[in-house]
């Protein structure tokens, strides 16, 4: 696919935005809820004021006026019988509403004529629990738990019912929707294009495989839990990514090749504090160009021929020496990701790891440091630097 049948979907959706932009303004100059009337409440009349405060109020009481409005008035529950749901779409509901009131600020804001816009075309877009982090955005999260603890309510059990997204093909559209925040965040506006679920050139041919209940959630257990992160792509693969910042970040100290992101993680962590192992990316090349003789690699080494009869031997298959034949004969013949090369040197790393491990001291130092250095990686940095020295804008003020 060519950049310009790329572009023309967000083109689109550019045109779309603009056009959207005169019809919610002509909408919200006719609503109770105007910035002319949030601008001078004292203007108003009394059920007028009431009103906008309900809908877009951010106080502890607005917030349990609406809550309650949207529960009994809009679901039609009262609250002796209302269960876990009920509570949290009420709540949602009332968040809706303030987040509403932004966006039609926004769309008249950037949608005039000459408003330049990011186009962001990403194979998936995975925001995580939602609720949370519209309460984050709006900056009212204490704000609503005092106002449903007032009510009797808990705002974590609230925040509980919302279901689970999961994280994809394991970060990139984690990844897509954070840097849509990022842009937010520095008031850039920015479309979201998801090319795999829409474009009809690639929704055969580009799909996304992911692990069951690998969502943000138990990620948010993994990645602080990890004492080390396994990046252990063949170099030259680019198949390292978004995983292992967020191991990094969290302490977890990197055993990896110079893959990927591991290239520029180990260059900010230090490199004295990263377990680097294998063949470069020039070297797998070299390699290939000689003729790769995997076999050769296990002649030579007794402990990698005794894991590779081990794993012939059926043990690992309930005695069935068939079951991983297809595996050893395509290592011992093929190996395409250079597995058998790069063995005796992920060991050894191994080794140092381990050697590593029985000083506490200075294990913790080095985890400490891996934390302390990665702010390169976070996306409002990245999204600044995409600002300067790829799309060329500026952020723009919003009007409020």
């Amino acid at each position: 696919m060519t950049l310009d049948q790329m572009n023309d979907p967000a083109d689109t959706c550019i045109r779309e935005l603009r056009s959207v932009a005169p019809r919610r303004k002509v909408a919200a100059s006719h609503s109770s809820t105007s910035n002319t009337s949030m601008k001078s409440p004292s203007s108003e009349s009394p059920s007028q004021a009431v009103g906008a405060s309900i809908r877009i109020g951010l106080t502890v009481d607005d917030i349990k006026q609406a809550f309650r409005d949207n529960l009994v008035c809009g679901m039609g529950r009262l609250e002796a019988v209302a269960t876990k749901h009920d509570l949290y779409f009420a709540l949602a509901l009332t968040v809706r509403d303030r987040l509403f009131h932004r966006s039609v600020a926004s769309i008249e804001n950037y949608g005039r004529a000459d408003a330049r816009y990011v186009a962001y075309l990403s194979a998936e877009f995975l925001l995580g629990p939602h609720l949370a982090n519209n309460l984050l955005n709006l900056g009212i999260t204490e704000v609503a738990r005092e106002a449903m603890s007032g009510l009797g309510y808990d705002l974590d059990e609230i925040l509980a019912q919302e279901e689970e997204p999961g994280l994809g093909n394991g970060g990139l559209g984690r990844l897509a929707a954070c840097y849509m925040d990022s842009l937010a965040s520095v008031e850039v506006p920015a479309l979201g294009y998801g090319i795999r679920h829409i474009d009809p050139a690639v929704r055969d041919r580009l799909k996304v495989v992911f692990i069951p209940n690998f969502n943000v959630k138990n990620a948010h257990f993994i990645y602080p839990a990890a004492d080390l992160s396994e990046q252990i792509s063949t170099a030259g693969k680019e198949a390292s990514g978004t995983g292992n910042m967020k191991f990094s970040l969290n302490g977890a100290l990197t055993i990896g090749t110079l893959d990927g992101a591991n290239v520029e993680i180990r260059d900010e962590v230090g490199t004295e504090n990263f377990f680097l192992f294998g063949l470069t990316a020039a070297e797998v090349t070299e390699v290939k160009t000689r003729g790769y003789r995997p076999r050769d690699y296990c002649n030579q080494n007794a402990t990698l021929r005794e894991v590779i009869d081990f794993i012939a031997s059926g043990t690992l298959g309930s005695g069935d020496t068939e079951l991983f034949r297809p595996i050893v004969e395509n290592l011992l013949n093929h190996d395409p990701f250079l597995l058998l090369a790069d063995y005796q040197a992920y060991v050894d790393a191994q080794d140092r790891v381990s050697a590593l491990w029985r000083d506490p001291h200075a294990w913790t130092r080095q985890s400490i440091l891996n934390s302390a250095r990665m702010g390169k990686f976070s996306s409002d940095r990245s999204i600044r630097d995409y600002c300067q020295r790829v799309w060329r804008v500026q952020p723009g003020l919003a009007n409020p």
